[in-house]
């Protein structure tokens, strides 16, 4: 989150103001309502494209109880299962890239980092993570109680089982999926709040992308040294 935001300025001032807003000003208290600041719709929306652009694992699952068939193959009973996650992240019959451009090119690729592709924009059909057709495709997955037309931009993983899974799925996924959400937006909500960080030579140096040398291990960091200089806020 926090390398994507600097590699966007305009980016920053958005946080800020979402931050501030679950901001207590209590001396002797949090210095943030961390249930505020979980809910709000942007920090979520960088949060879960950091999770799909930024984690490589292999879920293992097996046919416990019969033998299954998927298209033209057979998985026979308690054979394991390896369910690559990026493999889901990356499936453009799923996910949205917004709307086309003028030359017909997508506004925001799969392998690039979009902050609001989580962010579901009542008049705007083309906003949220799934494709426009795939949300028809899977309207029984959607949530029916997500604020409707003429209400705020939300977040939503509404119609992303199996699409969206950094950590697993299923029973068996990451019982500290929810306590892990918390650290990553709080934590990266107490740095930019604390620190003022500049990327150095970000003008000659390109966005480093996913290193793929790490798939599969969990977490992808950034390919190649990122040089940047901080400071103590006023």
């Amino acid at each position: 989150m926090l390398y994507e935001t600097l590699q966007r300025p305009e980016l920053l001032p958005q946080v800020m103001t979402e931050i501030a807003m679950a901001s207590t000003n209590d001396p002797n208290g949090s210095a943030v309502n961390i249930k505020l600041l979980c809910t709000q719709p942007l920090l979520q929306s960088m949060y879960a494209e950091t999770l799909r652009l930024y984690t490589s694992l292999f879920a293992l699952r097996s046919a416990a109880h019969r033998s299954v068939d998927v298209d033209k193959f057979t998985i026979p009973q308690a054979d394991l299962i390896a369910v690559d996650s990026r493999v889901c992240a990356m499936n453009s019959h799923l996910w949205s890239t917004g709307s086309l451009g003028n030359n017909g090119q997508e506004h925001h690729p799969l392998d690039c980092f979009w902050p609001e592709r989580f962010i579901i924009r009542p008049c705007e059909p083309t906003s949220g993570p799934l494709r426009f057709d795939s949300k028809k495709a899977r309207s029984s997955d959607l949530d029916a109680t997500a604020p409707g037309p003429g209400r705020s931009p939300y977040f939503s993983l509404d119609g992303l089982s199996g699409g969206w899974v950094p950590f697993g799925g299923g029973n068996r996924q990451c019982p500290g999926r929810n306590f892990a959400k918390q650290e990553i937006i709080v934590g990266f909500a107490l740095i930019v709040s604390m620190l003022e960080i500049e990327l150095l030579a970000r003008d000659k140096i390109k966005i480093r992308k996913p290193n793929l040398r790490y798939y599969g291990l969990g977490t992808l960091p950034p390919k190649g040294s990122v040089p940047f200089k901080f400071r103590k806020r006023d």
